[in-house]
């Protein structure tokens, strides 16, 4: 009888001890994972701050260069049309609009009208027919352009290539582009309805290609061409020249709808952010923009500062907490 007390005894006491390290075990565990769990929560804690904080860093850098670039329209003269200062220049300053006047490479150009013109706000290119002596008229044509540069201090950075001689005249000119601070070549599409605008590498510099549509074409694929400058937020020079006569066209007919031209100009630019004027106007909005860009860099790169430094703090928190965790763990 007695050694059956003992055994239930016996029994019960390892059903205790046994209930005993079951409930250790279990607590253990439970405190184990509460202490995993309390980790992971500071962890997340802090990885949901840092990561709000890249995320508004990503977002802010995207709005840099989030400048969008006005449509432009560069109006463009030869200074052998007849009409010049009779017609197009009190048309243009009745309206408020300055233009380009583009100079054949000669020597001989008509002093007073360059003079009167540059103090009106024009600007002044040059084009032509580089024809077969092509190194005598690079030479002349760098003559030429220093020349302005000194006397009028208003040389618009853009060349116009005669007619079709754009394939030939672009192999023999880009090279010199740089020398002569040209940043823009300018010639007719063979395509007048279809907008055509590039960026031109090849030359160890970006020279922009910029499409000339002549206002002798008619209204419709005028006001075509400008409402696909606008969607496209581009640039197109419009002009007096013809494809056939670019720089001789001073037996050309009057420009037959150049004060509608001028209007319907006037009414996109009422309707949009159309801008009108010369090529150094168009450069202008250019360095507009890339200035306005730079001022959001500057702003952004203070900003990225003070959030890496945000972050490395968190961080160091982050650490510190976890750190503290396990050796309460």
């Amino acid at each position: 009888m007695r050694n059956k007390k003992i055994q239930i005894l016996l029994v019960f006491v390892l059903a205790i001890g046994l209930f005993g390290l079951l409930f250790y075990w279990r607590y253990g565990e439970k405190k184990q994972m509460e202490s995993l769990n309390g980790l992971q929560e500071t962890y997340k804690e802090y990885d949901k701050k840092i990561r709000e904080i890249r995320n508004d860093m990503e977002n802010k850098k995207a709005e840099v260069n989030d400048i969008e670039k006005p449509a432009n329209v560069i109006l463009a003269f030869s200074e052998e049309d007849q009409e010049l200062m009779d017609r197009i220049v009190p048309a243009l300053e009745g309206r408020g609009i300055q233009a380009t006047l583009v100079l054949k490479n000669t020597a001989e150009h008509h002093q007073e009208t360059v003079t009167y013109l540059g103090q009106q706000g024009w600007d002044f290119a040059f084009g032509g027919e580089i024809g077969e002596e092509k190194d005598a008229y690079i030479e002349m044509l760098k003559s030429t352009v220093k020349q302005y540069e000194e006397s009028t201090g208003k040389i618009a950075g853009a060349y116009f290539f005669n007619g079709k001689e754009y394939g030939r005249g672009s192999k023999i000119l880009y090279p010199h582009f740089t020398e002569m601070d040209f940043k823009i070549g300018v010639a007719f599409a063979k395509d007048a309805s279809s907008l055509k605008h590039g960026k031109n590498t090849d030359y160890n510099m970006e020279i922009e290609e910029c499409q000339n549509i002549s206002m002798r074409e008619d209204m419709e694929t005028i006001e075509n061409i400008l409402d696909q400058v606008i969607e496209a937020r581009s640039v197109v020079v419009l002009s007096d020249f013809s494809l056939e006569r670019q720089m001789e066209i001073a037996g050309e007919a009057s420009l037959e709808h150049f004060e509608e031209i001028l209007d319907l100009l006037l009414q996109k630019q009422s309707e949009s952010d159309l801008v009108v004027g010369s090529v150094t106007c168009y450069e202008g909005t250019l360095e507009d923009r890339a200035n306005r860009i730079e001022q959001r860099r500057q702003k952004y790169s203070e900003y990225e500062q003070k959030c890496l430094e945000e972050i490395e703090q968190l961080t160091k928190q982050r650490d510190e907490a976890l750190e503290k965790q396990e050796v309460k763990k």
